[in-house]
């Protein structure tokens, strides 16, 4: 019976901890390298303008759109690390298994948020698709751009609910420490019973 009970949940756990992988190495390996690519597009747009008087075209708006792709290819791995910029005044008010509880609730609201971002983005990813939509100034399509952030808003959304998962836990755990044990009455001395009986 109780391996019956603990099999889902090992299972939500081991799910959750491959989420948290897939954020971590998507948020460090992608959002680098997307930061490494805009550095050295800004430092050749420098040397070009300013060193050999030819400036680009392009530059400015690949590195506008490196930085969407970096923050949507690093959110889900920020948000694994609570690195988001975040108000406790109020939740440091309460004690630790409302304060869990309340994450957990914050955390599937946000998940349903980026649910609907995400449902937002594939509707203009598969309309630039069809239509073919291009930048401006570098004349690249937009849809595989998109499909990107499309993928960023649905690890984010997996993120929001594994955290949603850990803080469950986190809840439950301090509400079974919370409650006193049970009275053992046979680990009670001997003594204590007779003076027990005596005074009634």
């Amino acid at each position: 019976m109780t391996y019956a009970k603990s099999a889902p949940a090992g299972i939500t756990q081991a799910i959750a901890r491959g989420i948290e992988k897939t954020s971590g190495a998507v948020g460090k390996y992608g959002g680098r390298a997307m930061l490494v690519l805009i550095i050295l597009i800004m430092l050749y747009e420098v040397i070009a303008r300013y060193v050999f008087n030819q400036p680009t075209m392009w530059a400015l708006e690949f590195a506008i759109y490196g930085q969407v792709l970096m923050v949507a290819l690093s959110a889900a791995y920020v948000l694994r690390e609570d690195g988001h910029v975040s108000m406790g005044l109020v939740i440091e008010q309460f004690s630790d298994r409302k304060r869990h509880w309340f994450l957990c609730a914050s955390s599937i609201l946000g998940a349903l948020y980026c649910v609907v971002l995400s449902i937002q983005m594939w509707n203009t990813a598969r309309w630039s698709l069809e239509v073919k939509t291009a930048s401006e100034t570098m004349g690249v399509p937009l849809a595989p751009m998109q499909f990107i952030l499309l993928g960023g808003f649905i690890l984010l959304s997996l993120q929001f609910l594994a955290r949603s998962h850990a803080y469950a836990r986190k809840a439950r755990e301090s509400n079974s420490e919370a409650v006193p044990p049970a009275l053992d009455v046979d680990a009670c001395p001997a003594a204590d019973t007779e003076n027990v009986s005596r005074n009634v």
